[in-house]
């Protein structure tokens, strides 16, 4: 199983939306993340509004993120959230999404 860290910038004003929407994730979403392989899955937030994920994939960050990004759901979740988030002009909201270097891991 490999560990997987990404980071992403929420928009410091809309940081209470951010919680409250991830607080009721759809059902549907949640099947297609685990579907493509996002297991044991969370998602930390810093005093900047800056997030951290982690989940643990048996493929990699950029095919699990492919293969949810390929889902239907995963468009109509995209476009109820992403004014929550700070995505720069002519910028898709999955190449927002940077993978973090795993530097230390104790089991």
């Amino acid at each position: 199983m490999r560990r997987v860290a990404w980071q992403m910038q929420v928009r410091k004003d809309r940081v209470e939306k951010y919680k409250e929407v991830h607080r009721n994730v759809w059902p549907e979403l949640l099947a297609v993340l685990s579907k493509h392989g996002w297991h044991r899955y969370s998602i930390f937030m810093n005093k900047d509004a800056m997030v951290f994920g982690y989940f643990e994939t048996d493929t990699d960050f950029q095919t699990a993120l492919e293969g949810f990004a390929s889902e239907e759901v995963t468009a109509r979740w995209s476009e109820a959230v992403g004014d929550l988030v700070d995505i720069p002009e002519g910028t898709e909201p999955k190449d927002i999404i940077v993978e973090l270097e795993e530097v230390f891991h104790l089991d």
